[in-house]
Protein backbone atom coordinates (compact mmCIF):
# COMPACT_ATOMS: atom_id res chain seq x y z
CA UNK A 1 0.00 0.00 0.00
CA UNK A 2 1.01 3.37 -0.59
CA UNK A 3 3.26 5.09 2.24
CA UNK A 4 2.44 9.12 2.48
CA UNK A 5 5.19 11.21 3.86
CA UNK A 6 3.77 12.86 7.04
CA UNK A 7 6.85 14.55 8.74
CA UNK A 8 9.27 17.51 7.46
CA UNK A 9 11.99 15.44 5.41
CA UNK A 10 14.84 16.84 4.05
CA UNK A 11 15.37 14.98 0.95
CA UNK A 12 18.53 14.86 -0.59
CA UNK A 13 19.28 13.74 -4.36
CA UNK A 14 22.39 11.96 -5.30
CA UNK A 15 22.94 12.67 -8.70
CA UNK A 16 20.54 15.66 -9.07
CA UNK A 17 21.93 16.62 -12.76
CA UNK A 18 21.51 13.16 -14.00
CA UNK A 19 18.45 11.98 -16.37
CA UNK A 20 16.01 10.57 -13.95
CA UNK A 21 16.16 13.70 -11.52
CA UNK A 22 15.23 16.01 -14.41
CA UNK A 23 12.53 13.41 -15.97
CA UNK A 24 11.18 12.18 -13.03
CA UNK A 25 12.20 13.27 -9.44
CA UNK A 26 11.76 17.03 -9.87
CA UNK A 27 8.77 16.94 -11.91
CA UNK A 28 7.54 14.54 -8.72
CA UNK A 29 8.49 16.26 -6.39
CA UNK A 30 6.84 19.27 -7.44
CA UNK A 31 3.65 17.86 -8.00
CA UNK A 32 3.96 16.54 -4.89
CA UNK A 33 4.16 20.22 -3.77
CA UNK A 34 0.93 20.89 -6.02
CA UNK A 35 -1.07 18.34 -4.64
CA UNK A 36 0.30 18.95 -0.51
CA UNK A 37 1.95 15.97 -0.21
CA UNK A 38 4.87 17.60 0.38
CA UNK A 39 5.01 17.89 4.39
CA UNK A 40 5.39 21.57 5.33
CA UNK A 41 8.70 22.75 6.28
CA UNK A 42 10.54 19.74 3.79
CA UNK A 43 13.50 20.89 1.76
CA UNK A 44 15.29 19.36 -0.82
CA UNK A 45 18.96 19.28 -1.58
CA UNK A 46 20.91 18.04 -4.69
CA UNK A 47 24.53 16.82 -4.31
CA UNK A 48 26.10 16.89 -7.96
CA UNK A 49 29.69 17.77 -9.47
CA UNK A 50 28.86 20.61 -11.36
CA UNK A 51 29.29 24.27 -11.05
CA UNK A 52 26.17 25.62 -9.82
CA UNK A 53 24.63 27.98 -7.81
CA UNK A 54 21.13 27.76 -5.85
CA UNK A 55 19.51 30.14 -8.59
CA UNK A 56 21.17 28.56 -11.73
CA UNK A 57 19.96 25.17 -10.53
CA UNK A 58 16.33 25.93 -9.96
CA UNK A 59 16.46 27.78 -13.75
CA UNK A 60 18.14 24.32 -15.45
CA UNK A 61 15.02 22.19 -13.74
CA UNK A 62 12.26 24.83 -14.57
CA UNK A 63 11.90 23.44 -18.50
CA UNK A 64 12.11 19.90 -17.21
CA UNK A 65 9.17 20.60 -14.90
CA UNK A 66 7.30 22.21 -17.61
CA UNK A 67 7.96 19.25 -19.87
CA UNK A 68 7.13 16.55 -17.92
CA UNK A 69 4.99 17.29 -14.37
CA UNK A 70 1.48 15.96 -14.59
CA UNK A 71 -0.05 18.90 -13.56
CA UNK A 72 0.15 21.68 -15.89
CA UNK A 73 2.97 24.33 -15.36
CA UNK A 74 2.49 27.34 -12.77
CA UNK A 75 4.98 29.57 -12.70
CA UNK A 76 4.11 30.92 -9.33
CA UNK A 77 3.96 27.52 -8.23
CA UNK A 78 7.20 26.57 -9.07
CA UNK A 79 8.27 29.70 -8.17
CA UNK A 80 7.76 29.04 -4.39
CA UNK A 81 8.65 25.15 -5.13
CA UNK A 82 11.72 26.15 -6.00
CA UNK A 83 12.72 28.11 -3.18
CA UNK A 84 12.67 24.56 -1.31
CA UNK A 85 15.56 23.54 -3.32
CA UNK A 86 19.35 24.07 -2.58
CA UNK A 87 22.51 22.20 -4.84
CA UNK A 88 25.47 21.06 -2.94
CA UNK A 89 28.37 20.32 -5.04
CA UNK A 90 30.85 17.72 -4.36
CA UNK A 91 32.76 14.14 -5.44
CA UNK A 92 30.22 12.10 -3.60
CA UNK A 93 33.24 8.33 -4.59
CA UNK A 94 35.21 10.64 -2.42
CA UNK A 95 35.07 10.01 1.10
CA UNK A 96 37.19 12.81 1.68
CA UNK A 97 34.14 15.23 0.76
CA UNK A 98 31.48 13.74 3.54
CA UNK A 99 32.79 15.94 6.53
CA UNK A 100 31.94 18.47 4.22
CA UNK A 101 28.33 17.66 3.54
CA UNK A 102 27.69 17.22 7.54
CA UNK A 103 28.67 20.54 8.15
CA UNK A 104 25.59 21.51 5.56
CA UNK A 105 23.28 19.66 6.93
CA UNK A 106 24.41 20.52 10.51
CA UNK A 107 23.90 24.25 9.25
CA UNK A 108 20.61 23.95 7.48
CA UNK A 109 19.01 21.64 10.74
CA UNK A 110 20.04 24.80 13.02
CA UNK A 111 18.23 26.91 10.14
CA UNK A 112 15.18 24.54 9.78
CA UNK A 113 13.90 21.39 12.23
CA UNK A 114 13.97 18.21 10.63
CA UNK A 115 11.94 15.14 11.41
CA UNK A 116 13.64 13.03 8.99
CA UNK A 117 15.93 12.42 6.19
CA UNK A 118 15.27 10.80 2.56
CA UNK A 119 18.49 9.88 0.33
CA UNK A 120 17.67 8.94 -3.34
CA UNK A 121 20.61 7.67 -5.08
CA UNK A 122 20.20 8.41 -8.82
CA UNK A 123 23.42 7.23 -9.54
CA UNK A 124 24.96 4.14 -11.03
CA UNK A 125 24.58 1.38 -8.73
CA UNK A 126 28.50 0.97 -8.53
CA UNK A 127 28.36 3.84 -6.30
CA UNK A 128 25.85 2.81 -4.56
CA UNK A 129 28.49 1.06 -1.80
CA UNK A 130 30.57 4.36 -1.64
CA UNK A 131 28.10 6.62 -1.02
CA UNK A 132 26.05 4.43 1.61
CA UNK A 133 29.98 4.19 3.47
CA UNK A 134 29.91 8.14 3.39
CA UNK A 135 26.95 8.44 4.85
CA UNK A 136 27.09 5.57 7.60
CA UNK A 137 30.44 8.14 8.81
CA UNK A 138 28.17 11.22 9.25
CA UNK A 139 26.64 12.48 12.90
CA UNK A 140 23.92 13.51 14.44
CA UNK A 141 21.28 13.06 11.23
CA UNK A 142 17.68 12.56 11.64
CA UNK A 143 16.26 9.21 11.12
CA UNK A 144 17.46 8.36 7.65
CA UNK A 145 16.05 6.42 4.71
CA UNK A 146 17.53 5.16 1.55
CA UNK A 147 15.97 5.12 -1.52
CA UNK A 148 17.47 3.53 -4.83
CA UNK A 149 15.86 1.97 -7.94
CA UNK A 150 17.08 0.06 -10.89
CA UNK A 151 18.90 -1.24 -11.97
CA UNK A 152 20.46 -2.85 -8.88
CA UNK A 153 23.28 -4.16 -9.98
CA UNK A 154 24.52 -5.49 -13.52
CA UNK A 155 24.11 -9.52 -11.69
CA UNK A 156 22.60 -11.21 -9.27
CA UNK A 157 25.79 -11.55 -7.40
CA UNK A 158 26.34 -8.12 -7.22
CA UNK A 159 22.71 -6.78 -6.45
CA UNK A 160 22.73 -9.17 -3.54
CA UNK A 161 26.17 -7.53 -1.89
CA UNK A 162 24.88 -4.14 -2.36
CA UNK A 163 21.76 -5.58 -0.83
CA UNK A 164 23.61 -6.26 2.53
CA UNK A 165 25.98 -3.54 2.06
CA UNK A 166 22.84 -1.01 1.86
CA UNK A 167 20.92 -3.00 5.10
CA UNK A 168 24.58 -2.72 7.17
CA UNK A 169 24.85 0.75 6.55
CA UNK A 170 20.97 1.57 6.91
CA UNK A 171 19.00 -1.65 8.63
CA UNK A 172 16.32 -3.62 6.16
CA UNK A 173 13.40 -1.44 7.22
CA UNK A 174 14.65 1.85 6.16
CA UNK A 175 16.22 0.52 2.89
CA UNK A 176 13.66 1.13 -0.09
CA UNK A 177 14.08 -0.91 -3.66
CA UNK A 178 11.60 1.22 -6.29
CA UNK A 179 10.11 0.59 -9.30
CA UNK A 180 8.92 4.35 -11.07
CA UNK A 181 6.64 2.22 -13.15
CA UNK A 182 4.74 1.03 -10.02
CA UNK A 183 3.41 4.25 -9.50
CA UNK A 184 1.60 4.65 -13.09
CA UNK A 185 -2.23 5.32 -12.31
CA UNK A 186 -3.22 2.32 -14.33
CA UNK A 187 -1.14 0.02 -13.17
CA UNK A 188 -2.05 0.63 -9.72
CA UNK A 189 -5.54 0.26 -10.96
CA UNK A 190 -4.74 -3.44 -12.40
CA UNK A 191 -5.77 -5.30 -8.99
CA UNK A 192 -9.00 -3.69 -8.72
CA UNK A 193 -10.34 -4.08 -12.17
CA UNK A 194 -9.43 -7.86 -11.49
CA UNK A 195 -10.45 -8.42 -7.92
CA UNK A 196 -13.39 -6.21 -7.71
CA UNK A 197 -15.71 -6.83 -10.73
CA UNK A 198 -16.88 -10.30 -10.92
CA UNK A 199 -17.19 -9.46 -15.35
CA UNK A 200 -13.81 -10.19 -15.21
CA UNK A 201 -13.10 -12.12 -11.92
CA UNK A 202 -14.61 -14.80 -13.19
CA UNK A 203 -13.13 -15.00 -16.71
CA UNK A 204 -9.68 -14.39 -15.56
CA UNK A 205 -8.20 -17.47 -16.87
CA UNK A 206 -7.10 -19.72 -19.89
CA UNK A 207 -10.60 -21.18 -20.16
CA UNK A 208 -11.61 -17.59 -21.56
CA UNK A 209 -8.75 -15.64 -22.21
CA UNK A 210 -6.77 -16.48 -25.87
CA UNK A 211 -3.74 -13.98 -24.76
CA UNK A 212 -2.73 -11.07 -23.01
CA UNK A 213 -0.25 -9.04 -24.88
CA UNK A 214 2.23 -6.04 -22.72
CA UNK A 215 3.59 -3.38 -24.94
CA UNK A 216 5.94 -0.37 -24.12
CA UNK A 217 6.66 1.39 -27.31
CA UNK A 218 8.85 4.58 -27.38
CA UNK A 219 9.09 7.09 -30.63
CA UNK A 220 12.40 8.18 -28.89
CA UNK A 221 15.87 6.87 -29.56
CA UNK A 222 18.03 6.92 -26.53
CA UNK A 223 18.65 9.98 -26.42
CA UNK A 224 21.83 11.54 -23.71
CA UNK A 225 21.61 7.54 -22.26
CA UNK A 226 23.93 5.98 -24.46
CA UNK A 227 26.35 4.96 -22.03
CA UNK A 228 24.11 3.48 -19.63
CA UNK A 229 21.51 1.62 -22.30
CA UNK A 230 24.63 0.33 -24.53
CA UNK A 231 25.95 -1.81 -21.22
CA UNK A 232 22.28 -2.94 -20.52
CA UNK A 233 20.05 -3.03 -23.87
CA UNK A 234 16.02 -3.24 -23.37
CA UNK A 235 15.71 -6.27 -22.09
CA UNK A 236 17.59 -5.46 -18.98
CA UNK A 237 16.27 -1.73 -18.91
CA UNK A 238 12.40 -2.60 -19.98
CA UNK A 239 11.67 -6.37 -19.69
CA UNK A 240 13.30 -7.83 -16.36
CA UNK A 241 11.78 -5.07 -13.93
CA UNK A 242 9.15 -2.74 -15.15
CA UNK A 243 7.31 -5.13 -17.49
CA UNK A 244 8.05 -8.42 -15.70
CA UNK A 245 6.48 -6.24 -12.61
CA UNK A 246 3.04 -5.52 -14.76
CA UNK A 247 2.74 -9.35 -15.75
CA UNK A 248 3.27 -10.38 -12.52
CA UNK A 249 -0.05 -8.28 -11.65
CA UNK A 250 -1.66 -9.21 -14.37
CA UNK A 251 -1.27 -13.24 -13.81
CA UNK A 252 -1.17 -13.03 -9.90
CA UNK A 253 -4.01 -14.69 -7.78
CA UNK A 254 -5.54 -13.15 -4.97
CA UNK A 255 -3.30 -12.17 -2.43
CA UNK A 256 -4.44 -12.98 0.94
CA UNK A 257 -4.75 -9.01 1.79
CA UNK A 258 -3.72 -6.52 0.03
CA UNK A 259 -0.49 -5.55 2.29
CA UNK A 260 2.58 -4.80 0.71
CA UNK A 261 4.27 -8.77 1.64
CA UNK A 262 0.86 -10.34 0.85
CA UNK A 263 0.76 -8.39 -3.03
CA UNK A 264 4.95 -9.22 -2.55
CA UNK A 265 4.29 -12.79 -2.02
CA UNK A 266 1.61 -12.99 -4.29
CA UNK A 267 3.87 -11.37 -7.86
CA UNK A 268 6.86 -13.38 -6.53
CA UNK A 269 4.69 -16.90 -7.21
CA UNK A 270 4.35 -15.65 -10.75
CA UNK A 271 7.54 -15.10 -11.62
CA UNK A 272 8.76 -18.63 -10.17
CA UNK A 273 6.31 -20.13 -12.17
CA UNK A 274 7.60 -18.73 -15.46
CA UNK A 275 8.35 -21.50 -17.85
CA UNK A 276 12.00 -21.44 -19.07
CA UNK A 277 12.25 -22.07 -22.65
CA UNK A 278 14.59 -25.08 -24.15
CA UNK A 279 17.63 -23.76 -26.25
CA UNK A 280 15.77 -25.03 -29.26
CA UNK A 281 12.27 -23.10 -28.78
CA UNK A 282 14.31 -19.92 -28.22
CA UNK A 283 13.75 -18.91 -32.12
CA UNK A 284 9.79 -19.30 -31.30
CA UNK A 285 10.04 -16.94 -28.00
CA UNK A 286 12.54 -13.97 -28.08
CA UNK A 287 13.02 -11.63 -30.52
CA UNK A 288 15.65 -9.14 -30.59
CA UNK A 289 16.61 -6.62 -33.27
CA UNK A 290 18.07 -2.85 -32.91
CA UNK A 291 17.32 0.78 -34.67
CA UNK A 292 18.61 2.19 -37.51
CA UNK A 293 21.52 4.42 -36.35
CA UNK A 294 22.07 3.57 -32.77
CA UNK A 295 25.68 2.63 -33.29
CA UNK A 296 25.35 6.58 -34.16
CA UNK A 297 24.40 7.68 -31.49
CA UNK A 298 26.52 9.40 -28.69
CA UNK A 299 28.36 7.36 -26.49
CA UNK A 300 27.37 4.32 -27.85
CA UNK A 301 30.16 1.89 -29.15
CA UNK A 302 30.00 1.61 -32.94
CA UNK A 303 30.25 -1.96 -33.16
CA UNK A 304 27.16 -2.47 -30.27
CA UNK A 305 25.07 -5.78 -30.87
CA UNK A 306 23.13 -4.22 -27.92
CA UNK A 307 18.86 -4.50 -28.50
CA UNK A 308 17.04 -1.83 -28.72
CA UNK A 309 13.89 -3.74 -29.29
CA UNK A 310 12.91 -6.92 -27.30
CA UNK A 311 9.41 -9.64 -28.07
CA UNK A 312 8.88 -12.42 -25.85
CA UNK A 313 6.52 -15.09 -25.46
CA UNK A 314 6.15 -16.68 -22.08
CA UNK A 315 4.09 -19.15 -20.08
CA UNK A 316 2.86 -18.85 -16.30
CA UNK A 317 2.97 -22.68 -15.56
CA UNK A 318 0.38 -22.59 -12.82
CA UNK A 319 -3.36 -23.96 -12.92
CA UNK A 320 -4.97 -20.55 -13.87
CA UNK A 321 -2.59 -19.95 -16.77
CA UNK A 322 -2.19 -23.05 -18.63
CA UNK A 323 -1.48 -22.80 -22.37
CA UNK A 324 -2.18 -18.60 -22.78
CA UNK A 325 0.75 -17.43 -23.86
CA UNK A 326 2.01 -13.98 -23.06
CA UNK A 327 3.57 -11.16 -24.64
CA UNK A 328 5.73 -8.77 -24.09
CA UNK A 329 7.66 -6.35 -26.45
CA UNK A 330 9.48 -3.26 -26.04
CA UNK A 331 11.77 -0.65 -28.25
CA UNK A 332 13.23 2.38 -29.10
CA UNK A 333 12.09 4.46 -31.95
CA UNK A 334 9.00 2.71 -33.04
CA UNK A 335 7.08 5.04 -34.54
CA UNK A 336 4.77 5.10 -31.58
CA UNK A 337 4.59 6.04 -27.93
CA UNK A 338 1.98 3.65 -26.30
CA UNK A 339 2.08 1.63 -23.24
CA UNK A 340 -0.87 -1.38 -23.19
CA UNK A 341 -2.08 -4.26 -21.47
CA UNK A 342 -4.74 -5.82 -24.06
CA UNK A 343 -6.14 -8.97 -22.56
CA UNK A 344 -7.66 -10.74 -25.61
CA UNK A 345 -10.53 -13.23 -24.71
CA UNK A 346 -11.29 -16.34 -26.64
CA UNK A 347 -13.57 -16.17 -29.34
CA UNK A 348 -16.08 -18.84 -30.51
CA UNK A 349 -18.61 -17.42 -32.50
CA UNK A 350 -18.24 -17.80 -36.44
CA UNK A 351 -18.89 -13.90 -36.81
CA UNK A 352 -16.97 -10.49 -34.72
CA UNK A 353 -14.02 -10.08 -33.47
CA UNK A 354 -12.25 -11.30 -30.12
CA UNK A 355 -13.71 -9.76 -27.43
CA UNK A 356 -10.68 -7.59 -25.59
CA UNK A 357 -9.92 -5.51 -22.57
CA UNK A 358 -7.40 -2.92 -23.44
CA UNK A 359 -5.56 -0.98 -20.19
CA UNK A 360 -4.01 1.70 -21.75
CA UNK A 361 -0.83 3.56 -18.99
CA UNK A 362 0.01 5.65 -21.24
CA UNK A 363 0.03 8.81 -22.76
CA UNK A 364 -3.21 8.22 -22.97
CA UNK A 365 -4.69 6.13 -19.39
CA UNK A 366 -7.74 4.55 -19.77
CA UNK A 367 -9.83 1.62 -19.96
CA UNK A 368 -11.70 0.03 -22.77
CA UNK A 369 -13.49 -2.87 -23.49
CA UNK A 370 -14.43 -3.82 -27.05
CA UNK A 371 -17.18 -6.30 -27.68
CA UNK A 372 -19.75 -7.77 -30.30
CA UNK A 373 -22.78 -6.01 -31.05
CA UNK A 374 -25.19 -6.14 -34.04
CA UNK A 375 -25.04 -3.26 -36.38
CA UNK A 376 -27.60 -0.19 -35.35
CA UNK A 377 -30.19 -0.15 -37.62
CA UNK A 378 -31.99 -2.73 -40.44
CA UNK A 379 -28.98 -4.86 -40.51
CA UNK A 380 -28.29 -8.26 -39.50
CA UNK A 381 -23.95 -7.59 -39.54
CA UNK A 382 -22.13 -7.85 -36.47
CA UNK A 383 -19.92 -4.83 -35.45
CA UNK A 384 -17.55 -4.57 -32.52
CA UNK A 385 -18.69 -1.75 -29.98
CA UNK A 386 -16.61 -0.24 -27.53
CA UNK A 387 -16.88 1.25 -23.86
CA UNK A 388 -14.23 3.63 -22.46
CA UNK A 389 -12.93 4.87 -18.98
CA UNK A 390 -11.02 7.61 -19.09
CA UNK A 391 -9.94 8.82 -15.53
CA UNK A 392 -9.50 12.42 -16.76
CA UNK A 393 -13.43 12.39 -17.50
CA UNK A 394 -13.63 10.96 -14.11
CA UNK A 395 -16.43 12.66 -11.82
CA UNK A 396 -15.76 15.33 -10.24
CA UNK A 397 -13.17 16.95 -12.81
CA UNK A 398 -14.41 19.62 -15.53
CA UNK A 399 -15.92 17.83 -18.33
CA UNK A 400 -14.64 20.65 -20.53
CA UNK A 401 -10.64 20.17 -19.70
CA UNK A 402 -9.68 20.59 -22.73
CA UNK A 403 -6.97 17.57 -22.87
CA UNK A 404 -10.39 15.05 -22.38
CA UNK A 405 -12.70 16.58 -25.28
CA UNK A 406 -9.52 16.27 -27.66
CA UNK A 407 -9.23 12.61 -26.64
CA UNK A 408 -13.06 12.18 -26.81
CA UNK A 409 -13.12 14.17 -30.17
CA UNK A 410 -10.25 12.31 -31.95
CA UNK A 411 -12.06 8.71 -31.98
CA UNK A 412 -15.14 10.67 -33.90
CA UNK A 413 -15.55 9.41 -38.01
CA UNK A 414 -15.27 12.43 -39.86
CA UNK A 415 -17.80 14.54 -39.56
CA UNK A 416 -19.95 13.43 -36.27
CA UNK A 417 -20.54 15.23 -33.12
CA UNK A 418 -19.64 14.21 -29.46
CA UNK A 419 -22.19 15.36 -26.77
CA UNK A 420 -19.57 15.26 -23.55
CA UNK A 421 -21.72 15.94 -21.50
CA UNK A 422 -20.40 15.90 -17.47
CA UNK A 423 -21.74 14.16 -14.56
CA UNK A 424 -23.02 16.19 -10.96
CA UNK A 425 -23.71 19.83 -10.94
CA UNK A 426 -21.87 20.92 -14.07
CA UNK A 427 -24.56 18.80 -16.03
CA UNK A 428 -26.43 21.63 -17.51
CA UNK A 429 -23.17 22.98 -19.26
CA UNK A 430 -22.52 21.41 -23.07
CA UNK A 431 -19.40 21.38 -25.21
CA UNK A 432 -19.93 20.44 -28.73
CA UNK A 433 -16.56 18.68 -31.15
CA UNK A 434 -16.65 17.69 -34.72
CA UNK A 435 -13.83 15.92 -36.27
CA UNK A 436 -14.28 17.48 -39.95
CA UNK A 437 -11.26 16.03 -41.16
CA UNK A 438 -11.23 13.71 -44.19
CA UNK A 439 -9.60 10.05 -45.28
CA UNK A 440 -5.72 10.38 -44.42
CA UNK A 441 -5.81 12.82 -42.03
CA UNK A 442 -6.00 11.55 -38.83
CA UNK A 443 -3.73 9.02 -37.14
CA UNK A 444 -3.25 5.36 -38.39
CA UNK A 445 -5.24 3.22 -36.57
CA UNK A 446 -4.19 -0.42 -37.94
CA UNK A 447 0.20 -0.96 -37.48
CA UNK A 448 1.73 -3.54 -39.14
CA UNK A 449 2.33 -7.04 -37.31
CA UNK A 450 5.69 -8.30 -36.22
CA UNK A 451 7.74 -9.96 -38.76
CA UNK A 452 6.92 -12.10 -40.90
CA UNK A 453 9.88 -15.13 -41.99
CA UNK A 454 12.95 -13.79 -40.68
CA UNK A 455 12.69 -10.38 -41.14
CA UNK A 456 13.80 -10.10 -37.11
CA UNK A 457 12.15 -7.23 -35.53
CA UNK A 458 11.19 -5.02 -38.40
CA UNK A 459 7.24 -4.17 -38.90
CA UNK A 460 6.49 -4.60 -35.22
CA UNK A 461 2.69 -2.63 -34.28
CA UNK A 462 4.03 0.95 -34.83
CA UNK A 463 7.02 0.55 -36.50
CA UNK A 464 5.72 1.94 -40.07
CA UNK A 465 9.14 3.40 -41.32
CA UNK A 466 11.74 2.47 -39.07
CA UNK A 467 14.43 0.03 -40.25
CA UNK A 468 15.61 -2.65 -38.19
CA UNK A 469 18.76 -4.23 -38.10
CA UNK A 470 18.38 -7.98 -37.40
CA UNK A 471 19.68 -9.62 -34.31
CA UNK A 472 19.80 -13.27 -34.11
CA UNK A 473 16.97 -15.63 -35.19
CA UNK A 474 13.57 -14.44 -35.97
CA UNK A 475 10.61 -16.30 -34.38
CA UNK A 476 9.17 -17.85 -37.55
CA UNK A 477 6.51 -17.72 -40.43
CA UNK A 478 3.86 -18.90 -37.65
CA UNK A 479 3.83 -16.05 -35.51
CA UNK A 480 3.50 -13.63 -39.09
CA UNK A 481 0.96 -11.90 -37.33
CA UNK A 482 2.22 -12.34 -33.61
CA UNK A 483 1.38 -10.70 -31.12
CA UNK A 484 -2.37 -9.99 -31.87
CA UNK A 485 -3.70 -6.62 -32.45
CA UNK A 486 -6.83 -6.74 -33.24
CA UNK A 487 -7.74 -4.01 -30.50
CA UNK A 488 -6.25 -0.96 -32.10
CA UNK A 489 -8.37 -1.87 -34.76
CA UNK A 490 -11.16 0.98 -35.71
CA UNK A 491 -14.36 1.04 -37.60
CA UNK A 492 -17.28 3.48 -38.45
CA UNK A 493 -19.19 1.56 -36.02
CA UNK A 494 -16.96 2.51 -33.02
CA UNK A 495 -19.55 3.58 -30.10
CA UNK A 496 -17.97 4.30 -27.05
CA UNK A 497 -19.12 5.00 -23.40
CA UNK A 498 -17.48 7.79 -21.09
CA UNK A 499 -18.30 8.20 -17.48
CA UNK A 500 -18.76 11.60 -17.67
CA UNK A 501 -19.58 11.99 -21.78
CA UNK A 502 -22.16 10.21 -24.11
CA UNK A 503 -21.56 9.88 -28.04
CA UNK A 504 -24.04 10.45 -30.85
CA UNK A 505 -24.01 11.00 -34.38
CA UNK A 506 -25.77 13.47 -36.24
CA UNK A 507 -29.36 12.25 -37.29
CA UNK A 508 -29.24 9.00 -35.62
CA UNK A 509 -30.03 7.54 -32.25
CA UNK A 510 -27.90 7.08 -29.75
CA UNK A 511 -26.79 4.06 -29.12
CA UNK A 512 -26.45 3.86 -25.54
CA UNK A 513 -24.24 1.43 -23.69
CA UNK A 514 -24.27 1.60 -20.13
CA UNK A 515 -21.53 -0.02 -18.06
CA UNK A 516 -19.30 0.46 -14.75
CA UNK A 517 -15.68 0.23 -13.78
CA UNK A 518 -14.35 -0.06 -10.23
Amino acid sequence: MAERMTEKTDITIFGGTGDLTFRKLIPALYTMFRTDKLPGGSHITIIGRRDYDDEAYRELARPWVERFSRLPYDGEAFQAFSQLISYYRMDFTDPGAYPGLEAYYVKGHQDRQTDAQLFYLAVAPRFFGKIAEGLKSLKGLAPSKIVVEKPFGETLEEAAALSAELETCFGADSVYRIDHYLGKEMIRGISTVRFDNVLFENVWDSRCIESVTISALEDVGVEERGGYYDTSGALKDMVQNHLFQVLSIVAMERPADFSAKALHDAQLAVLGALRRPAAADLADTLVLGQYQGYTAEPKVAADSRTETFGALRLFVDTPRWQGTPFYIRTGKKTGIRQTTVVVTFKHRAPEGQPDTLIIEIQPREGIALQFNIKRPGDFDEVVPAKMDFLPELRPGKPAQHPRSLRAAAHRLPPGRRSLVLPMGPDRRKLAVHRRSEGPGKGRRADGPSLPPGRTGAAGCPGTAGAVWTPMGRSIGEKFTNWPPDRARSRTPHNFSFLPAARRTTAGRRPVRLRGRFQ
